[in-house]
């Protein structure tokens, strides 16, 4: 920083000038929200940590051994850039948290204590920072004796005993609770208590016929569970019961929920695979008393006192929901306090703006309780059971709204639980399938990410991908995620819905019925990872794509595919374009393009409408017609024999501020064309890419008799636009769509020879021109004198084609013999700028600095309204705008100018 010290006495003046450097002395800060941490053995380690630099920084993770810890070479088990990370510019609130997946490092045992280290060493003056971090690995239960009697039995008929003996134990000395369970083959696992049980060394129990693994397990206050697998235990024979012996036990279970729940729950549980059996004469009662133990449970606990026992209780009572729901006999009771319940835990996520269903939202501010990944399974798994009996237009608005409610906050809980270091976490049940990704945005333009993922869940028959373009990537990239805070990424929240539970929050719109729905609803969205709340993103310039797979077969004739995008309350197809139908791995597919994001879907439209492609001939500058069905490539193009070129335009559907580099992306157009025509890249001429989206136009010149014809080329080229098989990229390498509907061509014929002159008609013709030669003299001799008179004139005839006119069109400049190229520096002097703009009719000026022999040069190709300054004389010459500036000599009588050295600014 400069600083000038100016003192004034009478006419005289003196002044002094000094450099101030000011130098960053301040070390990089570090952020740690947690510094002591209990882990179970095989989870997930997440230490968030951000960091904060007025200069470049180097960030490291590694272990401490001091003081006795344990210690652990973090290289060998994680990627350098995990654990080593360097930015060259300062950097606020930029996440460097460490994840570690314990499921596959066997060499951090249970019982052992880490420190693990986060440093910052400031580049530009050398100052660190140091943060440290506690990690314990719990170390579970330990298994002891099992005992089981009697091994067989009959039907609801025998009483079975599990007697748990010595060896059950926690070395730590936490408290611990048992669970006792049972498994068929066929079936999922039965816990037989919803609630853990401590100081229980013995568990009675009736079930029905089949055979039984036995699972005892104990678990610790943190969750560590330890079990023993005792296979194919049980067995229990056959019994047909009558209706009234059903009714007897069914009235048992009611008689025990009103002393024992946790008793009367193992029993409704047992008694529920009659639900599902195809050999059992079940009645009404069973599926009544199941429903009346299912609401008994769900509203013995409240999620706001004690979150972890509800989930808890939850994920117990989905054996009975499941199974209820699929024998049809879950009662809207049920549905009700299960939804009620799993709402509320949702929301028990956020804490200050509280967006319970019971509760008005008061403020903009969220504090996060995080939500475990289990914890959202049994969530989700609780929503997808209790709406699978439900027909899409049967569920209420409210049932509907309240869950895409619970979604948004379970996406805030989730985001706020997952680090940024690492894969993206899929959670998944038969409804929704969720997918949370919090990651750095600075390469996500051109990347092909899963909306949920691909073959790794029975639930997603139809796998979708999304990529997001431009525009995301450089909003998130570096962006401003609070009033004081930085952010470098987001947390991207993408999920699918194979039931369309979005309909129905709108009940005008349920009342469209004639929608046929062809795919998954998909779901895009961003947290805010400081604000803890959903963004609003829309207007993109660059749009979003997602390519969603399509259930069933594709008939255009019939109907065509159209992308719709949920406005609050209706489906819309002006935020979103479809695509043509085509394949992804075996399946149909349509890729939508978006400005928005929120929830996309593919439902069927009217029939596709052939699409009217023209062309001119310019001999006879008479216009045909041509139909063209756009979903195949059968065309008539009727280009004839003595054409001498053809001009073609398409349009590419983005925007023209996407083009960086507007000479590489004319050249790369060119050079696909080239190639899909099979045509020499030479023939290709007049090529200009205009604003309109980006129209791109040009001329395919006759060729030899052994090239490819021009009637072959354009074919061609037709062909691989309407096969989406002209690959035009984006700078990032992101594919770019062409309108199918926008493609024209022209034919270019050589002008007919006529066959006799009407005498008349030449006369008229001869005189014209002569006429218009006279007027020609007469303007030369007027300019001449002009020029006599005005010394300060300058040529400005650059030959054409290049000119004004020509601009953005890709064709040789002329070469200027013993010209110079110069790139010179504009002109500040606001007063002199405005003389000269007022003078010369320039908007922009020029200052050579190099004096009066500008007399001695011409100057060509100057900026669109700008001119030149030399201490002779002001130079100004209005036209399209340039790039850059020729100089050179005009070989006048008696000029003396020599172009060297860099009298005219910076030489190109």
């Amino acid at each position: 920083m400069m600083w000038t010290v100016t003192m004034t006495v009478g006419q005289r003046t003196g002044n002094y000038t000094t450099t101030v450097e000011i130098v960053n002395v301040l070390p990089p800060s570090l952020v740690l929200q947690l510094t002591n941490i209990i882990v179970n053995p095989g989870d997930r380690l997440r230490i968030p940590c951000t960091v904060t630099s007025y200069g470049p920084v180097m960030m490291m993770w590694s272990t401490s051994s001091d003081n006795g810890f344990d210690s652990i070479d973090l290289s060998t088990i994680l990627p350098s850039e995990s654990i080593l990370q360097e930015s060259k510019v300062s950097v606020t609130n930029k996440d460097f948290s460490l994840f570690l997946d314990l499921s596959g490092i066997a060499t951090l045992p249970a019982g052992a204590t880490f420190v693990f280290v986060v440093s910052a060493f400031a580049q530009d003056n050398e100052q660190s920072s140091e943060q440290r971090v506690h990690v314990t690995v719990n170390s579970p239960p330990t298994t002891g004796d099992v005992r089981i009697t009697p091994s067989n039995g009959t039907s609801l008929t025998t009483d079975f005993t599990l007697a748990v003996g010595d060896g059950w134990t926690d070395i730590d000395g936490d408290s611990t609770v048992f669970f006792f369970s049972v498994k068929e083959a066929s079936l999922d696992r039965i816990r037989l208590n919803a609630r853990g049980l401590s100081d229980v060394y013995s568990y009675m129990f009736k079930l029905t016929e089949g055979v039984y693994d036995v699972i005892v397990e104990l678990c610790d206050i943190y969750g560590a569970c330890s079990n023993v697998n005792m296979e194919a235990a049980i067995t229990v024979l056959d019994k047909t019961f009558t209706e009234a012996e059903l009714d007897e036990a069914a009235a048992s279970i009611t008689a025990t929920l009103k002393t024992d729940m946790n008793a009367a729950i193992g029993m409704a549980m047992t008694i529920s695979s009659l639900l599902v059996s195809d050999d059992q004469n079940s009645t009404d009662s069973v599926s009544l008393v199941i429903n009346e133990v299912a609401t008994s449970l769900l509203i013995s606990v409240v999620a706001a006192v004690d979150p972890a026992d509800a989930t808890s209780v939850l994920n117990s009572a989905n054996n009975m929901l499941q199974r209820l729901a699929d024998s049809g006999g879950l009662a809207q009771t049920v549905i009700t306090e299960s939804q009620s319940l799993a709402s509320d835990l949702a929301s028990y996520v956020t804490i200050g703006a509280d967006q319970s269903r019971r509760r008005k939202k008061r403020s903009n501010t969220v504090t996060v309780t995080p939500l475990s990944i289990s914890d959202a399974a049994v969530l989700l798994t609780t929503y997808s059971a209790t709406f699978s009996q439900q027909s899409e237009d049967s569920i209420s608005t409210n049932s509907a709204t309240n869950y895409l409610q619970a979604l948004d906050n379970m996406f805030i809980g989730l985001c706020a639980t997952v680090s940024y270091a690492e894969d993206p976490v899929v959670i998944s049940s038969e409804l929704t399938t969720v997918n949370i990704d919090k990651r750095a945005a600075h390469n996500t333009a051109s990347i092909v990410y899963d909306v949920t993922c691909n073959n790794c869940t029975s639930f997603i028959a139809y796998p979708a991908e999304v990529t997001y373009g431009t525009s995301i990537q450089n909003t998130y990239t570096n962006w401003n995620c609070s009033a004081y805070l930085s952010c470098y990424g987001a947390c991207f929240v993408t999920a699918q819905l194979t039931k369309d539970l979005v309909t129905p929050t709108s009940p005008s719109e349920m009342s469209l019925t004639n929608r046929v729905r062809r795919s998954d609803i998909m779901i895009l969205k961003i947290v805010n990872p400081v604000e803890n709340s959903l963004l609003t993103v829309g207007n993109l310039q660059t749009p979003i794509t997602i390519t969603i797979t399509v259930d069933g077969d594709v008939n255009t004739t019939a109907h065509s595919l159209q992308c719709l995008f949920w406005n609050h309350d209706s489906w819309t197809n002006g935020t979103c374009t479809a695509s043509s139908p085509h394949m992804m791995d075996s399946l149909h597919a349509v890729t939508c393009s978006c400005n928005t994001m929120g929830y996309v879907a593919i439902f069927e439209g009217p029939p596709t409408v052939n699409t009217i492609i023209s062309f001119t001939t310019e001999s006879s500058l008479e216009t045909e017609t041509i139909y063209v069905d756009i979903e195949t490539t059968e065309t008539i193009i009727s280009i004839p024999s003595s054409a001498e070129a053809v001009q073609v335009s398409f349009t590419i559907d983005t925007d023209y501020a996407i083009i960086v580099d507007h000479l590489q992306f004319r050249n790369e157009i060119k050079q696909k064309l080239a190639d899909t025509m099979h045509v020499k890249v030479k023939r290709i001429t007049y090529l200009s890419v205009e604003s309109g989206s980006i129209i791109v136009t040009f001329k395919v010149e006759h060729g030899s008799i052994s090239e490819t014809t021009l009637q072959l080329a354009v074919e061609k080229l037709l062909a691989a636009i309407m096969s989406n098989n002209l690959a035009i990229t984006n700078h990032h390498g992101g594919p770019l769509k062409i309108i199918k509907s926008s493609f024209t061509y022209q034919v270019v014929e050589k002008d007919p020879v006529p066959e006799e002159e009407n005498p008349s008609t030449l006369y008229i013709i001869l005189g014209c021109v002569g006429a218009l030669l006279v007027i020609a003299v007469i303007v030369i001799a007027i300019l001449l004198h002009k020029m006599k008179k005005d010394h300060t004139a300058v040529s400005t005839s650059p030959p054409p084609p290049y000119g004004p006119q020509m601009h953005g069109v890709d064709v040789p400049r002329p070469a200027s013999s013993g010209s110079k190229k110069f790139m010179v520096q504009e002109q500040t002097h606001s007063k002199t700028k405005q003389s000269n703009d007022n003078k010369h009719g320039c908007t922009k000026m020029y200052e050579t600095g190099h004096g009066s022999a500008m007399k001695d040069v011409d100057i060509v190709a100057i900026e669109k309204g700008a001119g030149i300054q030399g201490h002779g004389g002001v130079y100004c010459l209005p036209g399209e705008k340039w790039t850059e500036i020729e100089i050179r000599p005009n070989n006048r009588p008696g000029s003396i100018f020599v172009l060297t050295g860099n009298e005219f600014g910076r030489s190109v």
